[in-house]
């Protein structure tokens, strides 16, 4: 395994923090930068699958966390061209143990209806072509890692708890290919198979960050209903709009969890 060519700028920032930084935040769609945050430095994280990876060091209040927006901090990598094993291998070398994924979604489940948030504990992966394992016998020695509850660790309940809606699971999350949106076929067939939100970025992410031991679980911001669903096109400017108050929503969410882990800079 290469090593990270910076750990002296990691134990810089987290001397900065002066606790070891654990918590990340990975942002998706309108969530290339978090408001009310203080910046306190970024670093690039070497890695053995691509390019290297820039991570953002954050504080709000007194919590501070690691940033990192999977589309790129100008939203221009298409959900199936993410890295994401250089993503997560980059937040696991710098230390980071618990991760709260931001995922735009459609809504198929009918109480999920644009403007919700909720929180998936499963998920049903469409997506194909993705480099979606770290245990390939090249990186890391052939493995298989038990995924029956890929979102449900203990950062999934502490999220729960904090949550406004109270959305029952289970709560599936169909993950499709993108970047198009789906077909009404498509999404008739996601219906019959038990998945109550499609989105494009969860897969193969969870299943990377399980197969290096990190707790990961999912925030899913509600954004369209899915295609066939209503008689109306998918609109991007409804999506976008709608993604206003949903990342309000979500930060609201956020800085509650922050306040219940050990994030705080003394």
């Amino acid at each position: 395994m290469r090593e990270i060519k910076n750990l002296e700028l990691v134990a810089e920032l987290k001397t900065i923090a002066a606790k070891k930084l654990d918590f990340a935040v990975i942002g998706g769609s309108g969530f290339q930068t978090l408001d009310e945050v203080e910046k306190l430095g970024q670093l690039d994280v070497a890695n053995p699958f691509g390019a290297a990876v820039r991570l953002t060091v954050l504080r709000y209040q007194q919590h501070s966390f690691v940033f990192l927006p999977r589309h790129g901090s100008d939203h221009s990598v298409a959900p199936h061209s993410i890295n994401y094993r250089a993503n997560i291998w980059a937040l696991k070398a710098a230390g980071i143990e618990q991760v709260l994924a931001f995922n735009a979604v459609g809504g198929i489940r009918a109480d999920l209806a644009p403007g919700s948030v909720c929180i998936p504990d499963q998920i049903i992966d469409y997506s194909h072509g993705r480099e979606a394992t770290f245990f390939d016998g090249e990186h890391y020695p052939l493995d298989h890692i038990d995924l029956t509850e890929p979102l449900r660790g203990p950062l999934y309940h502490r999220l729960a708890a904090v949550q406004e809606n109270n959305f029952a699971t289970p709560l599936c999350y169909g993950c499709s290919q993108g970047p198009r949106l789906e077909t009404a076929a498509e999404i008739r067939r996601m219906q019959r198979d038990g998945v109550d939100v499609v989105g494009m970025t969860l897969m193969p992410e969870a299943a990377l960050a399980r197969e290096l031991g990190i707790d990961y679980c999912s925030l899913a911001l509600v954004v369209n209903w899915a295609a066939g669903l209503t008689e109306n096109d998918i609109s991007m400017d409804d999506i976008y709009r709608e993604l206003v108050h949903c990342k309000a929503t979500s930060l609201r969410l956020l800085w509650r969890l922050l306040s219940q882990l050990a994030c705080k800079i003394s």
